[in-house]
């Protein structure tokens, strides 16, 4: 009875660490043209740490354009106004997201069915 009770116990547990899973942290950047494609910051055991990094990321970004007008749009993407020379602006959108391991954002399906 208590190999049953522990071989239940086992399961229940490893079904529970396995949903933990993983968290990726994300960058995306647009210029003027054409976007980069998603590239792989960092992987964390857990959403918190992974969020702790995105916050942390968006704070270095901004103080490396002083001066400049920076927008957040969402939690996610920041979008940074540089002046073209010709009184015009020029915007660089800067994404950074958190994705469960199980996702790849470069896959538009994956994307999809979220």
């Amino acid at each position: 009875m208590k190999s049953i009770l522990l071989a239940i116990f086992m399961c229940l547990f490893a079904n529970a660490a396995a949903a933990e899973g993983a968290w990726v942290l994300w960058e995306k950047t647009t210029e003027s043209g054409p976007s980069s494609e998603w590239k792989i910051v960092a992987a964390y055991p857990d959403y918190k740490r992974c969020i702790e990094r995105q916050k942390k990321d968006f704070e270095i970004i901004k103080k490396g354009y002083p001066g400049l007008k920076i927008q957040n749009i969402s939690p996610e993407t920041i979008i940074i106004e540089k002046p073209n020379g010709n009184n015009a602006l020029r915007s660089t959108v800067i994404s950074l997201k958190c994705f469960p391991d199980t996702i790849d954002p470069r896959d538009k399906g994956a994307l999809l069915k979220n």
